[in-house]
């Protein structure tokens, strides 16, 4: 689940989904207080950031994509049942993508679980 929460996540950024996506994940990471949760947020933050002022958007969300899985898998460790939760996230953040980058995000789910094993 963290992998697909961690593609997704990124595959939102720079976005019109990304207040919506960037919300739902705060409050996921709100399980660890208020000052995770302000750490959180600024990292969400600049990551948005470095993804809107790239030239290639896709090649950075991949280099994203993997700290983003290492956070959800940490934040999972910790607090499991937060997993039902990131899953109705990423439902609801994959519905509402735009198309290329729901393409994107299916593509490289697939090319990091291959990688990975």
């Amino acid at each position: 689940m963290a992998e697909a929460g961690g593609t997704a996540l990124v595959g939102a950024m720079a976005t019109n989904v990304w207040q919506i996506t960037r919300s739902g994940v705060v409050g996921l990471f709100g399980r660890r207080g208020p000052a995770g949760q302000a750490v959180i947020e600024a990292q969400l933050d600049d990551h948005a950031a470095l993804v809107s002022q790239a030239e290639n958007a896709d090649e950075v969300r991949q280099d994203l994509a993997s700290t983003w899985r290492r956070n959800l898998e940490a934040l999972l460790r910790q607090h499991p049942k937060a997993e039902d939760e990131l899953r109705t996230l990423v439902v609801r953040v994959w519905e509402t993508l735009p198309t290329p980058q729901q393409r994107w995000v299916q593509v490289n789910v697939g090319r990091n679980q291959r990688d990975r094993r």
